[in-house]
């Protein structure tokens, strides 16, 4: 099985991954963990394999959103008939465009936006720039 997209995306980009099974018989099911929650498919197929049995595959499109940390993507395919269960997790390095640091006492609190979700006009703000 496989797991192609990105190993980097900005904050706000939206990615497409795909999953790629190897050929099953009976098919696989696909399913996907974003993060540790299970989220919808945008399409799967099955096809048949040259080689006897059936080859499935899924799409998921995500827009990348800021948690602190790096985004974890797991496809997980399913062979009911068998009990048979694999996974192949792929990490999206998240790269912010700016950081912009909130000065306002008493704490400092950070927060990854681009220049247009931001107003800065209502912070003392620095501006850091990383990527």
């Amino acid at each position: 099985m496989t797991v192609t997209g990105p190993s980097e995306a900005r904050v706000n980009e939206t990615v497409s991954l795909e999953c790629i099974t190897s050929n099953s018989n009976p098919e696989a099911r696909i399913s996907w963990i974003l993060d540790g929650r299970e989220v919808r498919e945008n399409g799967s197929r099955i096809a048949t394999s040259p080689d006897g049995g059936w080859v499935s595959s899924s799409n998921l499109t995500t827009v990348i959103k800021y948690t602190g940390r790096n985004l974890t993507v797991s496809c997980h395919a399913l062979v009911a008939d068998l009990a048979q269960r694999v996974a192949e997790t792929k990490i999206i390095s998240v790269v912010c465009k700016s950081w912009l640091v909130s000065l306002s006492c008493p704490s400092i609190s950070t927060s990854c936006l681009s220049t247009s979700e931001s107003d800065e006009s209502s912070f003392i703000s620095r501006r850091v720039l990383f990527a």
